[in-house]
């Protein structure tokens, strides 16, 4: 009976190490997405700051030759 446990206990640590190498490897593949969009998003705001910048510029000339 503790021989038919031991084996139950082992393919069952089998099964979990492997769904746990799945999880580990989802969560590098999700942060590295992450890490991407994150960059991403901080060009784009660079982006939007000169956009404003430069509305305000033309702000100021439609003000000034109006």
């Amino acid at each position: 009976m503790e021989a038919l446990a031991d084996t139950v206990l082992e393919k069952q640590r089998g099964y979990l190490d492997s769904r746990f190498n799945q999880l580990q490897q989802m969560g590098r593949e999700t942060e590295g997405k992450l890490t991407s969009i994150q960059t991403d998003l901080m060009v784009l705001s660079e982006s939007i700051g000169t956009v404003k910048a430069e509305m305000g510029k033309i702000r100021l000339d439609v003000v000034n030759n109006s």
